[in-house]
Formats: C-alpha cells, sequence, structure tokens
C-alpha cells in the first residue's frame, strides 16, 4: 500500500460499443482528450449500429423486396443492382449421418456418412427424405401437401425432364408464356443480330475421327433407347450398330391375323403355385420353429397352428404376406405378431378395417395387449400419436393423398376383411390404399378364404413390385355341421335333419328325409292340397312364426347348442322375432339377470335421463336379462356394443343380428340359425352365395370349447333345392374382383399434383391386371412387325406410285361399307327374313384358291355360330376343296373385283364343291335366283360322294344342273345392272351405309394404277404393308393410356369438371372450385356447389344441418314435398337443382357409372330433414323419434355422417379465408353434437393396462 502513488494519471477509456466508460492509468506522453477504444481499431465495418440500420430502412424504401408486399403499405420504384446478384447463400452440408440399429434388439450399432440428396418439401417432392412439416399436421396431412411416392413407381421427375429435351426444338418449341400465365416475355427476333455461317464450317460429327470407336446415335436410335438417368455418367454414345442378320428371314413373312384381343374369362388357370411376383407357401407344420426365431417379438398360451407359423416366418423377414383362411381360424395372431414387430423395431403399424364397429372392437382388444395404440375413425380420435393405430381404410387413403408424415415411420399396414374389396360401393377405396402405399410399409392381407387369392397377390406383387407370399389354409379350427329344421313347435320341434356332415359330404339321406317331414306338414297346412310351388315363398304368419320359434329355442336348450346366432336380413322381423320369445325366461339364472342389469345400468350411466328411458333401451334392457340380444344398424350404438359386450361374456344365448354383425371381431357361438338362405339385394330376391352364407356359418362353433359348430337352416313353408344347398354349403366363395372406378375426388386430387397423372393409378388398378399382364407379349409383337414393316419392298412402279396407297384406303372403306350391309342381310336372313337371302339365291364370293367365283345358296342354317350359309361353287374336276378364308385374301378378292370383275371359269373338267360362308367371304349379292332349287338333296348328294364307296358316283341331276347353270351366269358374266338396287334395306342405319356406298363406287375408275399391267401384284405387296401398319397402329394402341378400361368414363368426367369450372379448359389445371372439392371426403361436386351458394350457406345453423342431412341419410323415406317443413322448402328446391344440373351434364358427357348416375338426383332424400331440423334446434332425442318411423339407430347414423361433413366444411372456410363460413359450420356441428348421439364409445373406456408377460 506504501508505494502506490495516489496521484497516477487516468484517462477514459470506450468499453466496446455500448456507450459505457471506465478509467484505467494515462499513457506517457499522451496529449490527446480523446477517449480510448477498447477496439484497438475502432467497429468492425460490418456491424452498424441499430440507429444506422433503421435510418437506412426510412431512407431507401426502394431496397424493400417487392414480393413480401404483406408487410409493405406501398410499392416504391426500384432501380437494379447488379452487384446483388454477387451474393450467393451458403451451400448444404453434402453428407450426413445415418444411425444404424440393430433390427433384432433395436440397440444403436453406430454411425455411417451418407451423400445428402435435395430435400423438398410437401408441396415440391414425394420423396420421404423431404423435410417434415407442421406437427399439427403430422398425422392427417395437409390437401396441399403431394402424396409420397408409392411402391412400386418410378421417380417420374428427372427421367421425363430427359425425355422431353430428347425432343425439344429449341428455336420452335420454347414457351414464351410460362404454364397457368396469361402474358409472358415477347422475344423478338430483330433484336437478335444474324450471325452468317461461313460455308467451309464443318459440323462437330466432321471432326470425329474415322478410327474411333464410338459414332454418335442417329435420331431413330436414340428413341428406342431408355433415357439414362442423372446418376449414369456415361456419354449417349453406343457402339456402331451392325444389322439384325434375322431381318432378311422376316422380309417374307406375311402376318394375315387379327391381333388377339385379350379375354379376361380365358385367363391361364391358377392352379400353379407361383407367379412372377406371388408365391403359395405350402404349408406343413415347421419343427424347428422356435429355432428359427428365438426370441420371438410376441408370445401366446396356445401352440401356433402350421398357416400361423409360415406368416411369422415372413413378417419377421420383412415380407408382404397374404393369409386367407376361414372365419375364427386365427387370422389375428398374424396381425398382433406385426404390431409386436412394429413395437420392438420402434417403428409404427396401421390397421385397417371395413367398418368403424370393427375398429372400435379392435382398439379395445390390442389396447389390452399392447398398450400403445390409438383410434382414427369419422367420430373418434384418440392417442393420434400412438404406435399402432386403428383406422377405417377411408382414413388411410385420406392419409395418404394428403402426404402424412406419420407415414414415415410406418412399418406395417395390415387390412382386415380384404375379401370386402367386392363391395360396389367402398371396394375401390382399398385398391387405392393398396396402389398408394410407399415403398417402405410392408403389406398384410387378412381375408376369408377366396378362389383366386394367387392372382390378387399377383397384382399386389406386380403394383408394389415386391413378392407377396400367400398362405392359406382351409382346415377349419371347428368343423361344421350343417341341418335343415322342418320343426314348427309341437311334436315335431326336434325335427332336425343332418344334410351336410363334418368331413363335408352331403347327406342324401338327410336331405330326403327333411323332405318328406315337410311334406307332411305342408299337407297339414294346405288341407291335402299342394304345398307352395315357389321357393321364395318362406313366410309364416305370426303365430306360427312365434311357435315356431318357441319350440326352436327348447330344442336347442334341450340338446346343449346355445347359445345362437340367428342370422336374419330384416331389420323389423330381427325386432319382432326377439319379441316373440319375451315369455322364456330360463335362458340365464337369477345370478345372471343381476349382473346384466348391473352392467346395463353402469354402461349407460353417461346418458341424460330422458335418453336412458328411450323405448328401445328399456326393450333392450328386459331382452337382455332374458339372455335375447338383437344387433342390426337401427339399434343405438351404445346398445349395440352393450350386446357386443354381454354377448362376448356369455350373457346372451340368443342373438338375433343381421349379416353385419358377421364381419367383426371373434364373437363364435356354438350355433347358426338362418332364418332364410334367400335375401332381397336391392334389385330383387336371391339364394346366398357361397361367400355370403360360409362367412356367417363361420361363426359357429368355438375354438377350445366345442368340437363342432351346429348350422341350422329353417324350413318354414319348403325344404331349399338340393342344388342351391350344395352350391352354398360346398361352392366355391366368390372370387376378388376390381371394383375399381372414378371418382370425382380421385381425379382433382391427382391433378392438384402434377407429378403423377391420372392414367399412372388407373394403369395400377386391379381392373387393369390382366391387360398389364399382356404388355411385354404386345411389346415383343410390335418389334417383329418393325421389323417386317423395315424389311419390306418399296414399291417402284411410275404408275402405281401416284395414288395407289389411296386406292387401297378407298377401296377398303368401300368394302367395310359393303361388310356391314352383307352382315345386316344376312343376319335378316338366318332370322326368316328372306327377301333378299334364300336358297336358291346367287352370290358372289371369294375363295382362297379360285379368288372370286360365282356362289349358289344351297342352305341356310340359323342356330351356327360360324359361317351359317352353305354354297355350292364351281371347280376343277378331283380339285381339292376349298378351306376357310384368311381375311386378306377375301380382302385383296374383294379390291380386285371393283376393278376387274372376271369370275373364275374351270379350264379342265368341270366340278363343283360345297362350303360354309359367312358374311366376310361374300363379295357382292346378284339378283339371280335359282327356283325351286332342292338344296337339301345336293348336300345329302354331296356328303354321300365325299364316302370312299360312292367317291365315283355321278351327281344328281339337281346338283348337275345347278352346276351348268352357274358356269353360264360365270361365262356370261352379266352382271352389269346396278346390284345394289337388289338390296332392300329398310333399317335407317344401313339406308345411310347404301347411300355412302353407291357414290364411292363411281370414283373406282378415276385411280391411274388401275392401268398398271402389274397391277395385282402391286396391290398385293401395298395391301401388306397396309395390313402390318394397322396392326402396329392397334398394338401402339394396346400399349398406350388410351387403351385403359376406365379412360372413356376418365374424360367423361374430365368433361364434367371444366364444365362445372372445377378444371381450367385450357391448360388442365385445376381451378379454384377444384381445390375445395379436394377438402371434401364424400359427395363432393354437390358439397362444394352448396357451400359456395351463398343462399344456403347464409340460412340458420338448423335449416343448414336439415338440408345438408339429405347428403348422407341412407333411410329411403317418402318424397312428398309438403311433409317438408315451409322455411327447408326453398332450400330443397336450391339442392335438387343442382343435383339434377350435375346429373344432365353426367349424362351429356357419357360418364360410365351408371349404377350412380341413374339414381344421381334420387340419392339426396329429406326424410329426415325435419327431424335434423329439430335437433340441431335442442329438442330431446327421445321427441325426435316420434317424428319417424325411422329406426334410432339410422337417426344417430345420420347425425354423425352430418358431423364429418360439417368438419370438412369447417377446413375448407378456413382455407379459403372465410371466417363467417368457419364459425357458422362450427355452430351448426355444435347444435348437433350432444347426449346420445355422440354419446362415447364403450371400447374406449376402462380399458385394463397390456398383459406385461407377452
Amino acid at each position: 500500500m506504501e508505494n502506490f502513488n495516489f496521484l497516477t494519471p487516468l484517462e477514459v477509456i470506450e468499453l466496446g460499443c455500448n456507450g459505457r466508460t471506465d478509467l484505467i492509468p494515462a499513457a506517457i506522453n499522451k496529449n490527446s482528450l480523446i477517449p480510448q477504444h477498447s477496439l484497438p481499431f475502432g467497429l468492425p465495418p460490418v456491424l452498424s449500429t441499430l440507429q444506422s440500420q433503421l435510418e437506412h430502412i426510412i431512407c431507401s424504401p426502394e431496397e424493400l423486396p417487392i414480393h413480401d408486399f404483406g408487410k409493405c403499405q406501398r410499392y416504391w420504384p426500384r432501380t437494379p443492382k447488379i452487384e446483388t446478384l454477387f451474393s450467393i447463400d451458403p451451400s448444404a452440408l453434402a453428407t450426413d449421418l445415418i444411425v444404424e440399429r440393430d433390427f433384432s434388439t433395436g440397440k444403436l450399432k453406430g454411425f455411417s456418412e451418407s451423400e445428402v440428396t435435395l430435400r423438398g418439401t410437401a408441396q415440391n417432392s414425394v420423396s420421404m427424405c423431404r423435410l417434415p412439416g407442421p406437427p399439427s399436421e403430422s398425422v392427417r396431412g395437409n390437401v396441399s401437401n403431394l402424396f409420397f411416392l408409392p411402391g412400386g413407381m418410378d421417380e417420374p421427375i428427372f427421367e421425363k425432364l430427359l425425355i422431353d429435351v430428347e425432343d425439344v426444338n429449341f428455336e420452335t418449341d420454347l414457351l414464351s408464356v410460362p404454364p397457368g400465365f396469361s402474358e409472358g416475355m415477347n422475344f423478338d427476333n430483330n433484336l437478335v443480330p444474324e450471325v452468317e455461317v461461313a460455308k467451309d464450317d464443318k459440323n462437330i460429327v466432321d471432326l470425329w475421327s474415322a478410327g474411333d470407336e464410338f459414332v454418335f446415335l442417329k435420331e431413330d436410335e436414340a428413341t428406342e433407347k431408355s433415357a439414362p438417368s442423372f446418376q449414369d455418367n456415361e456419354m449417349l454414345l453406343t457402339p456402331a450398330k451392325q444389322e439384325d442378320p434375322k431381318v432378311a428371314e422376316l422380309e417374307n413373312e406375311v402376318i394375315m391375323k387379327e391381333i388377339p384381343v385379350v379375354n379376361i374369362t380365358n385367363t391361364k388357370s391358377l392352379t400353379q403355385k407361383s407367379t412372377e411376383w406371388a408365391e403359395i407357401v405350402d404349408v406343413t407344420k415347421v419343427d424347428n420353429f422356435h429355432e428359427l426365431i428365438p426370441n420371438m417379438a410376441y408370445t401366446w398360451e396356445f401352440d401356433l397352428d402350421p398357416f400361423q407359423q409360415h406368416a411369422i416366418l415372413h413378417l419377421e423377414q420383412q415380407d408382404y404376406v397374404f393369409v386367407a383362411a376361414h372365419t375364427s381360424a386365427g387370422k389375428t395372431v398374424v396381425a398382433e405378431y406385426a404390431i409386436a414387430l412394429a413395437n420392438r423395431n420402434k417403428t409404427k403399424t396401421i390397421y385397417t378395417s371395413p367398418i368403424k364397429a370393427l375398429s372400435n372392437q379392435k382398439y379395445r382388444d390390442f389396447k389390452i395387449k399392447f398398450g400403445d395404440v390409438g383410434i382414427l375413425t369419422g367420430d373418434v380420435q384418440l392417442n393420434e400419436k400412438a404406435a399402432c393405430l386403428i383406422m377405417t381404410t377411408e382414413i388411410l387413403r385420406s392419409m395418404l393423398y394428403r402426404g402424412s408424415d406419420t407415414l414415415r415411420d410406418v412399418e406395417w399396414v395390415i387390412f382386415d376383411e380384404v375379401h370386402y374389396i367386392n363391395d360396389h360401393e367402398r371396394g375401390v377405396v382399398w385398391e387405392e390404399v393398396l396402389i398408394m402405399l410407399p415403398e417402405q410399409v410392408n403389406i398384410i392381407m387378412l381375408s376369408a378364404t377366396v378362389p383366386n387369392e394367387l392372382e390378387f397377390a399377383h397384382w399386389v406383387g406386380k403394383t408394389k413390385k415386391r413378392k407377396v407370399y400367400v398362405i392359406r389354409t382351409m382346415v377349419r379350427p371347428v368343423p361344421l355341421v350343417h341341418y335343415l329344421y322342418t320343426g314348427s313347435g309341437g311334436k315335431s320341434k326336434d325335427e332336425n335333419f343332418l344334410i351336410v356332415n363334418s368331413k363335408t359330404k352331403f347327406e342324401m339321406k338327410g336331405y330326403k328325409e327333411a323332405l318328406a317331414a315337410m311334406a307332411v306338414h305342408q299337407a297339414k297346412m294346405s288341407g291335402g292340397r299342394a304345398g307352395p310351388s315357389n321357393k321364395f315363398a318362406m313366410r309364416l304368419n305370426p303365430k306360427q312364426e312365434e311357435t315356431m320359434w318357441n319350440g326352436l329355442i327348447s330344442f336347442l336348450d334341450k340338446s346343449k347348442l346355445l347359445p345362437v346366432i340367428c342370422f336374419i336380413f330384416s331389420r323389423d322381423r330381427c325386432d319382432q322375432n326377439a319379441l316373440r320369445l319375451r315369455s322364456i325366461d330360463n335362458l340365464t339364472t337369477s345370478k345372471e339377470k343381476w349382473i346384466i342389469k348391473t352392467k346395463f345400468d353402469k354402461w349407460i350411466q353417461q346418458l341424460k335421463d330422458s335418453d336412458k328411458n328411450l323405448p328401445q333401451v328399456k326393450r333392450m334392457r328386459s331382452l337382455l336379462e332374458n339372455g335375447i340380444g338383437v344387433h342390426h344398424s337401427g339399434i343405438l350404438p351404445i346398445l349395440k356394443e352393450i350386446v357386443e359386450m354381454m354377448f362376448q361374456d356369455g350373457f346372451v344365448k340368443v342373438l338375433f343380428a343381421t349379416e353385419t354383425f358377421a364381419i367383426g371381431v371373434n364373437m363364435p357361438a356354438r350355433t347358426v340359425i338362418f332364418d332364410t338362405v334367400v335375401k332381397h339385394d336391392g334389385k330383387g330376391l336371391r339364394n346366398l352365395e357361397a361367400s355370403e352364407y360360409i362367412q356367417m356359418a363361420g361363426r359357429a362353433g368355438r375354438r377350445g370349447e366345442d368340437k363342432e359348430g351346429a348350422v341350422i337352416i329353417l324350413c318354414k313353408k319348403n325344404v331349399p333345392d338340393e342344388a342351391d344347398m350344395r352350391n352354398m354349403m360346398m361352392g366355391k366363395p366368390t372370387r376378388l374382383a376390381s371394383k375399381f372406378r372414378l371418382t370425382y375426388a380421385m381425379i382433382l386430387k391427382l391433378f392438384s399434383r402434377k407429378h403423377f397423372k391420372v392414367e399412372d393409378i388407373i394403369k395400377r388398378s386391379f381392373l387393369e391386371i390382366i391387360d398389364s399382364d399382356e404388355q411385354e407379349s404386345f411389346k415383343r409383337q410390335l418389334e417383329k412387325l418393325h421389323n417386317i414393316r423395315q424389311s419390306a419392298q418399296q414399291l417402284t412402279c411410275s404408275v402405281c406410285s401416284v395414288d395407289l396407297a389411296k386406292f387401297c384406303i378407298e377401296s377398303r372403306e368401300i368394302v367395310d361399307l359393303k361388310n356391314n350391309l352383307h352382315e345386316y342381310i344376312l343376319n335378316c336372313a338366318r332370322k326368316g327374313d328372306s327377301s333378299i337371302i334364300h336358297v336358291g339365291r346367287v352370290l358372289v364370293v371369294s375363295t382362297s384358291i379360285r379368288g372370286c367365283c360365282l356362289g349358289l345358296v344351297v342352305k341356310i342354317s340359323p342356330y351356327a355360330r360360324e359361317n351359317p350359309f352353305k354354297v355350292l361353287i364351281l371347280t376343277e374336276k378331283d380339285a381339292p376343296i376349298a378351306e376357310n378364308e384368311e381375311n386378306m385374301i377375301c380382302e385383296l378378292n374383294k379390291m380386285k373385283y371393283l376393278v376387274d370383275d372376271k369370275l373364275f371359269i374351270p379350264e379342265s373338267l368341270l366340278g363343283h364343291s360345297l362350303i360354309d360362308i359367312d358374311y366376310k367371304s361374300v363379295i357382292t349379292i346378284t339378283t339371280i335366283s335359282l327356283k325351286k332349287l332342292e338344296g337339301e338333296k345336293i348336300i345329302a348328294d354331296w356328303n354321300k360322294r365325299q364316302q370312299i364307296r360312292f367317291k365315283s358316283d355321278s351327281p344328281i341331276e339337281a346338283c348337275h344342273s345347278s352346276t351348268r347353270e352357274l358356269l353360264r351366269l360365270s361365262e356370261e358374266n352379266a352382271f352389269n345392272e346396278d346390284l345394289l338396287d337388289a338390296y332392300k334395306v329398310n333399317d335407317i342405319d344401313h339406308v345411310e351405309v347404301l347411300d355412302k356406298l353407291k357414290p364411292k363406287l363411281k370414283t373406282i375408275d378415276k385411280f391411274q394404277c388401275i392401268n398398271c399391267p402389274h397391277f395385282e401384284i402391286h396391290l398385293k405387296q401395298e395391301m401388306h404393308n397396309v395390313n402390318v401398319d394397322q396392326q402396329i397402329q392397334k398394338l401402339e394402341f394396346q400399349l398406350s393410356d388410351d387403351a385403359l378400361k376406365s379412360i372413356p368414363d376418365y374424360k367423361a368426367r374430365l368433361e364434367v369438371l371444366k364444365e362445372l369450372k372445377y378444371v381450367k379448359t385450357s391448360d388442365d389445371l385445376i381451378d379454384f372450385k377444384g381445390k375445395v372439392a379436394c377438402w371434401i371426403s364424400n359427395h363432393e361436386l354437390m358439397v362444394t356447389e352448396l357451400l359456395l351458394d351463398d343462399d344456403l350457406m347464409s340460412k340458420k345453423g338448423p335449416e343448414i344441418a336439415a338440408l345438408l342431412s339429405c347428403l348422407v341419410c341412407q333411410q329411403k323415406g317418402k318424397k312428398d314435398e309438403d311433409d317438408l317443413y315451409e322455411n327447408l322448402r326453398e332450400g330443397r328446391s336450391k339442392v335438387i337443382e343442382i343435383a339434377k344440373r350435375i346429373e344432365d351434364l353426367q349424362k351429356k358427357h357419357g360418364v360410365q357409372d351408371q349404377e350412380s348416375l341413374r339414381d344421381y338426383v334420387e340419392q339426396f332424400d329429406f326424410c329426415l330433414a325435419n327431424v335434423v331440423y329439430e335437433w340441431a334446434s335442442a329438442r330431446p332425442f327421445s321427441e325426435i323419434c316420434e317424428m319417424t318411423d325411422v329406426q334410432e339407430g339410422i337417426i344417430v347414423r345420420t347425425i354423425q355422417r352430418l358431423d364429418e361433413i360439417l368438419k370438412d366444411l369447417k377446413k375448407v372456410a378456413h382455407v379459403i379465408g372465410n371466417p363467417n363460413l368457419e364459425h357458422k359450420m362450427e355452430e351448426v356441428s355444435n347444435l348437433i353434437r350432444r347426449d346420445i348421439v355422440f354419446a362415447a364409445s364403450l371400447y374406449t373406456q376402462d380399458i385394463n393396462e397390456p398383459n406385461k408377460n407377452s
């Protein structure tokens, strides 16, 4: 301290650039008073103060970005600054680190460096490597997103760029107006100074060394080569092409046959074990199964069946599998193992089902087993980020089209009940999803037994370019026995006859006994008269029905055949039959009745008091306490779930259900009863198909409890036919068939993503699989024809080269017109109209050996499939019999006859022959007819002389005289009159053909080529070339997109969209209305038109709900407009007007979906409009049920589906920037989302934790 000098001089130093100062010892000999700086050279020139930055922005508004107009209140003109182009953003990293994991354990093994490809966004890339979107859209995606590249589909961008560049003329093909713009750049050629090219300048090809090994591709050769990928660094060079030695062999080959038309019905038998893309696995027990998979992802308490073992082995290898097995065989085991595999690999699984009820049931089952499970349906969204997501196929389709980021993590997609692809309305959804799934997703398909699983698997494999392994088993875990029940109560209640035993053998003895028993009953009921002959007359009166059902249930209870599922194809009769058994109360014990009552009251606790007292709720409680349940679409959803749970717990002994109960989780019973084997399919009554019967009968037999399942068919007034029984019980199930059809939504969604065309999806559908399999054959044929055409001799005649090609075209048109006429006339003759063609008529016909000759009609066979006309022609004696004509020779003879009508005349001894012809062999019909011709005698004599022992016999006089007359006519050749006058045609279409034909015949003499001395040779040569060219065109058409079956419908629908202004007419770009329609799930055209109608959307909330209910109401009610509330009638008229306009446009442009087109306006039903209006006006559910006879479950379903449409409309309103409409739709949705209609599913409540031991 004592050495410190307090008088040390100090000075000020500025710290940094924020104005802070401090004191430091002053520098020696420093006289300046300027403060020191902590930065010796002052502030860096790259930094500036906030004040200076703000001054620069205010004082230089011209530097504001012109495109960021959203933050500017006005626009300042700016002067271009070239130096701004010199600044380049830093490039992204060229490599990235990839995590490597052990798939069996999930442990981290290490990292590897990988080259980073260009990462786009969801708006410009279909790659899985694109940047993820907002977290809020990770599950549902966004309509503006591109979908991920479907598996099996090549990346189209680079290849298309290469192909397009090859054909671009940079002087004439460059655009001056960008697509979608109304104006563009004006490139004036006058502004570019012309550069004179020196005459002695050489082409770059001329500078290529003659001794080099390569030459540039010729233009025609380059087009045959496939465009190279950007990954290839090879130049477009190839060794010099040598002439193919096989071309010479093809010079003389003449293709005369028509290109074969692909016949779908004649496809090759699928008894084979494998195809290129599918293979049937030999299902035998795997003895070393646990050695192959020592650490299984999931285990069960029971031993796996062989088909389950094979399926799991292929799942471990990440293979596609198609599992076909009977109902209750254990297909769910395969799905469960896939979910466990995904959990082990830290990936996701999507389980799809055809109906929401099944989705809810599977959610509960999988939640108990695996824990991390979510569900996505139209009205339930739980745990959307779960590892296993349960959803309907429609939800998955929406996720695919909207590019959901969740799909990146999906390892397995499970399609349950995939045979539902046969559904006419919704089957197309399965095909769309299978086509659109990305490459990294593995597919599991679970199906009932079908006869063409290999064909279907082949389509999936070919579409995704992955092999599919078909694992099928015909073994039932519990065999079925089938009975006919003829009892009617009382003493006959035990009349149950076995007709098919457990080994699927038809018992004729039991069938005859059933016939005899039914004959006794019919005699009693009719007083000795014969019973009803109509096989569909199976109804009893109510008293008889009650007696029969009481006796049947008593028999089943005594025979230990309960519980039973009674399938009845009518909701009303389900309810009626259940009520007829309410007197039976001995099916449940007093303890069971108490448990049922307790559980029932607990499950309906969430309902309001008024809803708890609904008649259906009270009725169901009473029935369930007696062990009786009812299950169909008219039952309230919560009651259906209660019935299902009671049935699973064993409290329901008798269940009356419609066929939808067969599509669900494993709910087997001891017995299945068919009230009838006849159902109404919307068009009329028909017998059950084998697949329908097998699906429902498969619910009989509980694995581990029953040795066999009983299936009983009720015979009420008659016994079904034996043939019908055999077809149902032992017939083949329905084949999987494509129900692919284009929808407006599909077209608009694909149009909004220009990476792919609609044709790309059509050609990958199951509908086109047969034709696509023929593509390689067509390509080979086309290549062969091109070689023949290139090697064909060119015409060098100076006379024929002038107009022979045109003569071929004109004469071929004449031949086609005459063929059209002859086909009509000869068909009339086959039907009995003998005014023109009859026995004795003289024709000019074409033969392969004798050319043009006269033929005498001796017989007409009206029922012959081919060549129905037998004619007598002239030959030389002992000459060979004429063979059937080839099309090209017939055509040549007809064309030559137009120029030279010379007829065949024998040069040696006169002979004759009988040949069979059709209209194609007829050159012309003469006016000459031989009267009283004995055609049958001529034919009999001819057939006799074809035998060896009668070969030398002379012909009969009738044959001899007819031959001499033909010779005389041929020598005279007196057919100079206009033969067309003999064609007495009454059909208006063929009169027009006749009018076209007459003037064309007069133009033949004007051609110069007919004067050529070698005309016939040159004509044959030219026709050969024309024929080859036509076949090339046919094959090119077969290989083009225009040959697809759905293309006509696609073009028709596209015209409808253009006329409605959903798609721009000029450039086929999607318009504003089209973008709106992309957000709509159902009835996209109708909903869009209603949404953009200000008059409708300006109405009150209840009115909007009532009018929109017509889009979702599936109950056909009365059409009387007077029943509709007064304030709804105007809106109804507007809706019908819009629907009629859309229907008229579809008819105008020929939309092919006639099934829906015919009833387009009729499908918008307002029978529940008043009910929905009152519900949206806050009336209780019990009161609105009294307004209609429609069942409660149908009302609930209608309101729930209405809410899904309102959600779509709310999203659309948000996208188009209409907050008032968005608020209105949310308001309407809130009005209807209440009480029992939207009661929470019981399957999503009170779920226990998963089994930790599995």
